[in-house]
């Protein structure tokens, strides 16, 4: 019985335009200085500083929107049509990142509460899961039809994710602020993971 597929431009339209949403949702978090009518320089000074945590909030999950795009724009880009269970995996995970504005607004409301960093976290580990399920899904099929294997940069990044989220959560019972900061490195292990790639290779070149 032949699976029902998908065309995976469908399917990166569809995904480009909710991270589209998301990313521009999270400017709404930002605030202009409430000043009112003083004049005085460093009362501006101080309504700007009384923002950070909003712009810190808007910077952290913009960097890691940009990185899981990345490695969904990776998961996409071999044009392969997609079955029924990538696609059902993929909304799963476009929901989980049109629901991303909403952790980012509590953590820029709620900085130093730790349910702010779990909701936070644990919305990026449903993404992450289901990352991951993705790539398993595709790579079945592409087994199944005969194809090699992907590599398993997208399986490690969903697994950096879920790492990220246990120790961020883990820190933030002490310092929830500390353990949203954590979340800052994410962004980061694509280099990492790609360095590590590099080195993998040349080493079993040589």
């Amino acid at each position: 019985m032949k699976h029902a597929t998908f065309d995976p431009g469908r399917i990166s339209a569809l995904s480009d335009g909710v991270f589209a949403i998301a990313m521009t949702l999270l400017v709404l978090n930002l605030r202009l200085p409430d000043v009112g009518s003083h004049s005085d320089p460093s009362v501006f000074a101080a309504g700007l500083v009384d923002q950070l945590p909003r712009f810190a909030s808007w910077l952290l999950s913009f960097a890691i929107l940009c990185r899981l795009w990345t490695v969904h724009h990776d998961l996409l880009a071999d044009g392969d049509t997609r079955t029924r269970s990538f696609l059902l995996w993929n909304f799963v995970f476009l929901g989980a990142v049109s629901f991303i504005p909403f952790p980012s607004s509590l953590l820029a409301e709620h900085p130093e509460q730790l349910l702010s960093v779990v909701v936070f976290s644990a919305t990026y580990v449903v993404a992450g899961i289901a990352l991951g399920r993705m790539w398993r899904v595709s790579d079945r099929s592409r087994i199944t039809d005969g194809e090699t294997s992907r590599p398993h940069g997208i399986s490690r990044a969903m697994v950096l994710i879920l790492a990220t989220a246990a120790g961020s959560c883990l820190v933030a019972l002490f310092d929830p602020r500390l353990g949203a900061a954590l979340w800052f490195t994410y962004p980061f292990t694509g280099g990492v993971v790609r360095r590590f790639d590099r080195r993998k290779k040349t080493a079993a070149a040589s």
